[in-house]
Parts: C-alpha cells; structure tokens; sequence
C-alpha cells in the first residue's frame, strides 16, 4: 500500500474499521475516520472535536448499511475516502514526510 500512517492515524483506522463493522456500513467513509480519530485519545482531534461527535454519529447514523455485516477484508474506502487520504498523503509527501499524520487529513477534511 502507498500509503503509510504514523501511529495515530493506524489506531484512528482500526477504531473506524471496528465502526464499519459494528454499523454493518458498505464502504469505509470518511465519516469512519473522523470518528475514529475523535475517539482515539492520543489523536489532537479528540480534545479539539470532541463537541462534534454527535454530529459525526448523526452523520454515521445516514451511511448504507446492509443487514448481514461483511468481512472487514472485502470492505473499501469510499471514493470520498480514496480522495482524502490522497490529498493528505500528498500533502505530507510535499513535506517531505513519508508518513501521512493527522494533520493532514484534518487539513483536507472532505465536506461530509
């Protein structure tokens, strides 16, 4: 995969891919993450977003689900999700950074 994570971003991931599962969701969204890192208590969006997670459940809450959950290996990103972390990854890249942090993803935060 191209795209590499630091250690924030992985944990936020799992934590959204335990929610797509939970929700029985089709695709890994963009919603995901941002849930994922406002709940992973070492990420900056716990303490700056915490507020928000209402509005992010209520945004989960609206996501295709389907009444048989699907195994985690066939779920994919959503083409929103492609797009972000792209964005991101480049982002970080232009910095010179190997890794996609955080930051990044919240500096390209896709309309939800």
């Amino acid at each position: 995969d191209k795209n590499k994570f630091d250690e924030v971003v992985l944990g936020s991931l799992d934590i959204a891919q335990s929610e797509v599962l939970k929700r029985k969701n089709t695709e890994l969204h963009p919603e995901h993450l941002l849930y994922g890192l406002i709940q992973n208590k070492s990420s900056y969006a716990s303490k700056a977003l915490k507020e928000n997670v209402k509005e992010v459940e209520a945004l989960l809450n609206k996501l295709p689900h389907t009444s048989n959950s699907i195994p985690l290996d066939q779920i994919r990103p959503s083409a929103k999700m492609q797009e972000w972390l792209t964005l991101a990854g480049g982002h970080a890249a232009q910095q010179g950074r190997q890794e996609t942090a955080e930051k990044d993803l919240l500096r390209h935060l896709p309309q939800m």
